[in-house]
C-alpha cells in the first residue's frame, strides 16, 4: 500500500515521567507500538521515528563522564524508519524507574538529535512529542536557548500528559514561547489510534466505444463505481524464518493435464464447448457441422431512449459503472456531453447494447445522465432478460372482511402515529431557523456513506494488530473499538431521544408484541464440524515462515488442558500453510463463498512463505477451476491482484505457470460476471 501522506516527518518522543503507575507503562508501549505498527503497514518510508527515555540508563551524545547533567537520560531509538524490530525495543523499555532529571535536559538531547542531523531540512515537519505529567519540573530559570532552538528549526512540541493537565510553571513556560505547541492526553490519543482507516476499493478504468446507429463512433472510458472492501494490508507484519528458502532441486513445474475417467486425453481431442446454465454443451467448429454464432461486436451500441420515470430500480442486475469520454479526444468529449445534456433535458434515459469483446454474449443495460457541476458522465446499470425475471406477486391489502372493511389497510390514527415516529427520527438537511444549531448540525453531518467503515473488516483487522503489538491474542488485551466504527451499528441517540413518545405512541396504536423466536434449522447433510469456526495461529495468519511451530493460542502453565483437543489445534494450524488439503478436507463444497474464504486464507497463508510456494501455487489451481464455475470469478481475481503485491510470490507463479492461473477472463466464467478480456489476462502475468 502506498503512503497515506506525503513529504517527509520527523516524530521524536521524549518520555519523562515521575513514579508511573504499572496501567500508564502499558498504555505507553502500546501507544508507541501502534504508531510503529501504523506506520509499518501503509508504508511510511519517509516518516523517522526516535525514542528518548528518562530511565536508569545513560546513553547520550552530550553526557560528560563525572557531571550529572543529561545523565539517566538514554536514546531508546535513533531517528530511522520503522522497522518489526522497534517492537521488540518499544516492548523492553523500562519505563517504571523514575530518576530525577531536569525536564529542559531531556528536551535538549531531543533537539539536539534532530538539528544537528536534519537542521537543514526546512521542508520536513519536524516534531518532539513529550510523554510526561504534571510531576515534570527544572531547575533553569532561562528557557532561552531552548525555545530559540525550537523556533529557529521550526520544530513542534506536543505535550501529551499521561494525566489530566494542571498548573506547572515549566509546561506553561514552554506553551508560551514555543510558537507551535499542541497539548492532549495519552488517552485520546490512545483512541485516535485506534480509529479505522479507511482503504478505498480501487477499479482500473477499461477503453471501450459508444457506437450511435453505426455511424457514429466516440471513444469513452468503463469503471465500475463501488466494488468489495479491500482488506486491510498485513504483509508488512508476517515474520520469515532464514531457513525458509526452497533449494533450486525442490522447485516444480506446473503442467495442465486434461483427464476423463481417470484417462488422461490428449489436448488435440478436445473440443470447444459452451455453457448452458450448469451444462456444457459441444460448440464444433463450422466446418465439424457446428452453427455459427451471431456476430456480437464489442463496445457499447445505443440502442433507443425512452422516459426516465418507467425505469423499475429493481431491474438492476450487477454492479454499477460510471461512462465517460476519453478527454484526450476532444470530439468525443464534446459529442459526449451532447448526448448527456439532450438526455437530461427530455428526462430520457438510454437503452444500451454491452459486450466486452467482440462475439461475447451481450449484456442489455440503460444509461442515466448525470451532471454534477463540470462532472458529466453516465451510470451504467445492467438490466436482466426476460429469462432472469422473477414473477411475484405482493398479496393485495384491500380484501375486504365480513364488516366489509379491510383488515390489513392501517387507520388514519395508525398513519398519524406513524408520520410522527419517521418525522422525529429524521437526520437529513434541516432549513434554516427550523431547529437549534447545535441539533441541526448534529442532523446535517450524522450520516456521511463515505465515513462508514465495515465494522468486521476493521474490527478484525485492529485484533490481528493488536496480537502483533502484544504478542498474544487474548481478547482482554484487545482495546474496545473506535466509536467511529460502531458509530452506525446504533440510531443517533439526539433521534432516538426525540422519537420516545413518538415510538411509545405507535406501540400503543399498533398493539404490536415480541415475536416468538424461531428455532434454528441447519441445512440438511450440512457438516458443522466443517463450518464451524476454526482456531487459528496469529503467526500463520500474518504468513510466518514457521509452520511447524507451536500454536500461538497459549494456554497457562497451571490450566489444565487437553491432549486431543492440542492435537486438533496444532494439524489445524499445519494444514493452513497447505490448500490442496484444506481443500480435500472441504466435504461440502456448496456453500461457494465458504470455500473461497477457507481456501484464499489458506493460499494466503502458504504464499506468505518460500517454503510452501508450491502448495499456495496448487491451491490456486484448484480454486481458479472452482471459482470459473461457481460465480466466485471476480472473487478470484481480486485475491490475483492482491497478490501482484507479493513481488516473490508473483514471481514464482510467472515461471512456474505463466498465464494459466491468470485472472479468469468473461469467456470462461460459467456465469458471466467477470469483465477480463483475454488480452488483460495475458498482461496480466506478463
Amino acid at each position: 500500500m502506498s503512503s497515506i501522506r506525503s513529504g517527509y516527518t520527523i516524530n521524536l518522543y521524549v518520555i519523562h515521567l515521575h513514579q508511573p503507575e504499572p496501567s500508564v507503562v502499558r498504555d505507553i508501549k502500546a501507544y508507541l507500538s501502534t504508531v510503529a505498527i501504523n506506520k509499518i503497514i501503509n508504508n511510511l518510508k519517509t516518516d523517522l521515528i526516535g525514542v528518548v527515555v528518562v530511565d536508569d540508563v545513560t546513553n547520550n551524545a552530550l553526557h560528560a563522564e563525572g557531571t550529572t547533567q543529561f545523565k539517566y537520560i538514554n536514546t531508546a531509538i535513533d531517528l530511522q524508519q520503522s522497522a518489526k524490530s522497534l517492537l521488540r525495543v518499544i516492548d523492553d523499555l523500562s519505563l517504571s524507574c523514575s530518576p530525577t532529571v531536569d525536564g529542559i535536559d531531556s528536551l535538549i538531547v531531543a533537539v539536539k538529535q534532530i538539528y544537528e542531523k536534519y537542521g537543514t531540512k526546512q521542508s520536513w515537519t519536524k516534531n518532539v512529542n513529550l510523554i510526561t505529567d504534571n510531576g515534570i519540573a527544572s531547575n533553569g530559570a532561562n528557557y532561552s536557548d531552548l525555545i530559540n532552538t525550537f523556533n529557529d528549526f521550526n520544530i513542534a512540541l506536543n505535550i501529551i500528559n499521561t494525566q489530566q493537565f494542571s498548573d506547572n510553571r515549566f509546561l506553561s513556560e514552554l506553551s508560551t514561547n514555543v510558537d507551535t505547541v499542541t497539548h492532549t492526553t495519552l488517552g485520546d490519543l490512545l483512541t485516535e489510534s485506534s480509529k479505522p482507516l479507511i482503504n478505498p476499493s480501487k477499479s482500473s478504468q477499461m477503453y471501450t466505444t459508444l457506437s450511435i446507429a453505426d455511424t457514429i463512433t466516440l471513444k469513452v472510458k468503463y469503471a465500475k463505481a463501488v466494488g468489495k472492501s479491500s482488506k486491510l494490508p498485513l504483509k508488512t507484519l508476517q515474520t520469515v524464518s532464514p531457513d525458509s528458502a526452497i533449494p533450486e532441486s525442490a522447485k516444480t513445474s506446473l503442467t495442465q493435464v486434461h483427464k476423463l475417467d481417470d484417462k488422461e486425453i490428449e489436448r488435440e481431442k478436445l473440443i470447444r464447448a459452451y455453457h448452458y446454465g450448469s451444462i456444457l454443451v459441444p460448440a464444433p467448429s463450422e466446418e465439424e457441422g457446428g452453427f455459427v454464432p451471431f456476430e456480437s461486436p464489442s463496445g457499447i451500441h445505443f440502442l433507443c431512449s425512452y422516459p426516465a420515470s418507467t425505469f423499475r430500480r429493481d431491474w438492476v442486475v450487477g454492479e454499477p459503472a460510471y461512462i465517460h469520454a476519453d478527454q484526450k479526444d476532444v470530439a468525443s468529449q464534446q459529442a459526449f456531453s451532447c448526448i448527456i445534456h439532450a438526455l437530461l433535458l427530455n428526462d430520457l434515459i438510454a437503452l444500451v447494447r454491452y459486450a466486452r469483446k467482440d462475439n461475447e454474449k451481450p449484456y442489455l443495460g440503460i444509461c442515466i445522465p448525470v451532471v454534477e457541476g463540470a462532472v458529466e458522465y453516465l451510470q451504467y446499470l445492467r438490466i436482466p432478460f426476460a429469462d432472469q425475471l422473477r414473477n411475484y406477486s405482493f398479496p393485495s391489502l384491500q380484501r375486504e372482511g365480513k364488516n366489509g372493511k379491510s383488515k390489513h389497510m392501517p387507520t388514519d390514527e395508525q398513519c398519524r402515529a406513524m408520520d410522527s415516529f419517521v418525522e422525529s427520527m429524521d437526520v437529513g438537511s434541516v432549513e434554516d431557523g427550523a431547529e437549534n444549531t447545535n441539533e441541526k448540525a448534529e442532523r446535517k453531518a450524522w450520516f456521511d456513506i463515505e465515513q462508514s467503515c465495515s465494522p468486521a473488516l476493521h474490527r478484525i483487522h485492529q485484533a490481528v494488530v493488536s496480537s502483533a503489538t502484544t504478542g498474544s491474542i487474548d481478547k482482554d488485551a484487545l482495546p474496545p473499538p473506535h466509536p467511529d466504527l460502531i458509530k452506525y451499528l446504533n440510531p443517533p441517540e439526539f433521534a432516538t431521544k426525540r422519537a420516545r413518545v413518538a415510538a411509545d405512541r405507535c406501540k400503543e396504536v399498533f398493539e404490536l408484541k415480541e415475536p416468538t423466536p424461531q428455532p434454528k434449522r441447519s441445512r440438511h447433510n450440512k457438516d458443522l464440524g466443517v463450518q464451524g469456526p476454526k482456531e487459528i495461529n496469529i503467526d500463520e495468519l500474518l504468513g510466518s515462515g514457521e509452520p511447524d511451530g507451536d500454536a500461538g493460542v497459549g494456554t497457562d502453565a497451571g490450566a489444565g488442558t487437553d491432549a486431543g483437543a492440542g492435537a486438533t489445534a496444532s494439524s489445524t494450524h499445519k494444514s493452513l500453510g497447505n490448500p490442496v488439503q484444506v481443500w480435500e478436507d472441504i466435504e461440502d463444497k456448496s456453500n461457494a463463498e465458504y470455500v473461497h474464504e477457507i481456501m484464499s486464507t489458506s493460499i494466503a497463508t502458504a504464499a506468505a512463505s518460500e517454503a510452501t510456494y508450491s502448495n499456495a501455487r496448487e491451491g490456486l489451481v484448484k480454486l481458479r477451476e472452482y471459482a470459473a464455475k461457481n460465480d466466485l470469478a471476480e472473487d478470484y481475481n481480486e485475491l490475483l491482484r492482491r497478490f501482484k503485491d507479493n513481488e516473490a510470490f508473483f514471481t514464482h507463479l510467472k515461471t512456474h505457470s505463466g498465464s494459466s492461473l491468470s485472472l479468469i477472463t468473461s469467456g470462461e466464467d460459467a456465469h458471466g460476471v467477470s469483465e477480463v478480456t483475454f488480452a488483460e489476462s495475458e498482461n496480466f502475468m506478463s
